[in-house]
């Protein structure tokens, strides 16, 4: 999900590939989980439009290394918001 999400955000179609470092990283951040992951894409969204509009790329790797970055910087607050959803879920079930 998290890959078709990637593809998505970029606008790729179905035959062009991603960088390898998108997927070094996606490895990296596997402690996190990918339901965190593909919050955190997905809570990124508006940033990484800015960020596609307005920054100029030489090469697609710069341009996934920037957006890598976004994610590393707001990974943590998607964990939190996942965990305060399942502590909200947990509290209403009792």
């Amino acid at each position: 999900r998290c890959i078709d999400l990637m593809y998505e955000v970029l606008e790729y179609q179905s035959f062009m590939k991603i960088p390898g470092f998108f997927y070094h990283k996606l490895s990296e951040w596997e402690p996190y989980g990918y339901d965190v992951v593909y919050r955190c894409i997905s809570n990124c969204k508006q940033s990484i439009s800015w960020a596609l509009q307005n920054k100029d790329f030489t090469a697609e790797t710069g341009k996934i290394m920037y957006l890598c970055a976004i994610f590393e910087n707001n990974m943590n607050d998607a964990l939190k918001e996942i965990k305060k959803e399942n502590k909200a879920k947990k509290a209403l079930n009792k």
